[in-house]
């Protein structure tokens, strides 16, 4: 190394040491403004759908709004008692807090609905000067929901009010699609199904729900998918020996440039130590700011039995045995929804926002009139979807959520080809109900469908090419 480059690398490392020394002192500041403001608590808890066949989770035109008449939206609010209907419920929990900034983002998506009013911004929600506080503010209005809507319910939750402008609210509650690779693949069945994970995180509390004659269903569980088994690294290749003439190898070098290698090799070695000091100044301070080790936003732990076995090789499917067919009564369908909702109260949220969550999600989950899989993301993959920052920053951040996943039974193309044919059935009703779920299972379908326009039933040919039609697909003469 050039003397003028040594004395710049010395100038560069001055600078951000003293960058750091700023940085401790402005920390210290924050940490004082943060002690009067007070610390708080975040509970999250969200329901996603997710399709194989549709192009983002949550997508708009296949999935219902649970929000009454004053926020808007663009989905539909009919027909919501045994269907998936998206939301994020989030509350405020500790002491009181004024001026606080939340900011939420959405990654490869967006929001279609949020409640209250915020700055709604290119895939950004934020919330500014909100006050949080224990009692409702006296000037504040509370919007007007009717009576019978769960917004009622979700208003005597125990958590701090939330103060915007003349606006009163206890909670945030927001809705948006956006892109989600398939968590999970199931074979198999129907009595025993094997589950693959697909992503690289743990997936927890999956749990198949398949309809049976009469009204009936079997359940199946598994505590934890384990992630999928990163790929094994490839040798790296020698490379070539370097043909150029003109350059010279470290044994070639004159011996006073070696020495000169060397000392700013030792140089850059000792700033490296003062810069990693520096950091961990930097870091001490700022984990002060709110309020100790537990203020840095953290995933919630998992429970006990989401630890993998030791003989569990991870990403390898996972045995799920189904129970016999019960009725919506049995007391093993009451298990598993019990299981479930102590599940959720694991991972921090209080019984009373469990309780409301499931009372919303519970019959979509175990009411469907098709197999669908439930699973739970770990908090990093929520956060890598939904990015949520606060100031000052929460003492304790809680983020949860439960994946419904439909259309990934392995018999659905068994289906499919028997539904395709019942687009011919004499029995009117029949045909109708077989043309609304072909169209229900989208990409799914579009194979057989094109190839029952080439059948010698007319009604046949008909009906599939009016689905293919409304689905956006292309047939021969459009």
């Amino acid at each position: 190394m050039s003397h003028k480059k040594r004395e710049w690398f010395a100038l560069r490392v001055c600078a951000l040491l003293c960058g750091a020394a700023a940085t401790i002192v402005l920390a210290a500041g924050l940490a004082a403004a943060a002690d009067e403001e007070g610390e708080f608590e975040i509970h999250e808890v969200s329901l996603w759908g997710f399709d194989p066949t549709l192009e983002q989770a949550n997508q708009l035109q296949h999935y219902p709004s649970i929000m009454p008449g004053v926020v808007d939206t663009e989905r539909s609010r009919a027909g919501v008692e045994d269907k998936v209907a998206p939301f994020s419920l989030m509350t405020f929990h500790g002491p009181s807090a004024k001026n606080v900034e939340i900011d939420l983002r959405v990654q490869a998506g967006r929001f279609t609905a949020y409640w209250p009013a915020a700055e709604s911004k290119s895939g950004r929600l934020r919330w500014l000067d909100v006050n949080l506080s224990a009692e409702p503010d006296k000037d504040g209005r509370l919007a007007t929901v009717d009576a019978k809507h769960w917004f009622n319910a979700a208003r005597k939750l125990d958590a701090l009010y939330l103060q915007l402008g003349a606006r009163t609210e206890r909670f945030i509650i927001y809705d948006a699609e956006f892109k989600l690779d398939q968590p999970l693949q199931i074979t198999g069945g129907p009595d025993r199904y094997q589950v693959a994970n697909l992503t690289k995180s743990a997936l927890y509390d999956v749990l198949i729900v398949a309809p049976e004659a009469e009204g009936r269903r079997r359940i199946g569980h598994a505590a934890l998918l384990p992630a999928q088994s990163a790929s094994a690294k490839q040798p790296t290749e020698s490379k070539p020996a370097d043909k150029n003439p003109e350059s010279k190898g470290e044994d070639e070098k004159p011996a006073d440039a070696k020495v000169e290698d060397k000392k700013a090799a030792a140089a850059q070695q000792a700033a490296a130590v003062e810069l990693a000091k520096a950091a961990a100044a930097v870091k001490t301070a700022l984990v002060k700011v709110a309020g100790g080790d537990a203020a840095q936003p953290s995933a919630p732990a998992q429970p006990a039995a989401a630890q993998a076995p030791a003989a569990q090789l991870a990403g390898d499917p996972v045995d799920v045995e189904m129970s016999a067919p019960l009725g919506k009564d049995a007391p093993e369908m009451a298990a598993a929804q019990k299981e479930l909702a102590d599940s959720l109260k694991k991972q921090g949220l209080t019984e009373a926002e469990v309780e409301l969550f499931m009372e919303r999600a519970a019959p979509s989950i175990f009411g469907a009139k098709e197999t669908i899989v439930v699973c739970r993301p770990p908090a990093e993959m929520i956060e890598e979807r939904l990015p949520l920052v606060t100031y000052p920053a929460a003492l304790k951040t809680v983020r949860t959520a439960l994946v419904v996943l439909r259309n990934v039974d392995p018999k659905l193309k068994e289906d499919v080809n028997k539904l395709v044919t019942n687009l011919g059935a004499a029995d009117y009703a029949e045909r109708e109900a077989a043309s609304t779920r072909l169209l229900q299972l989208g990409r799914l379908a579009v194979p057989a469908l094109k190839a029952a326009l080439k059948s010698p039933d007319i009604e046949v040919q008909f009906r599939a090419e009016k689905i293919l039609l409304d689905q956006g697909e292309k047939v021969d003469g459009t």
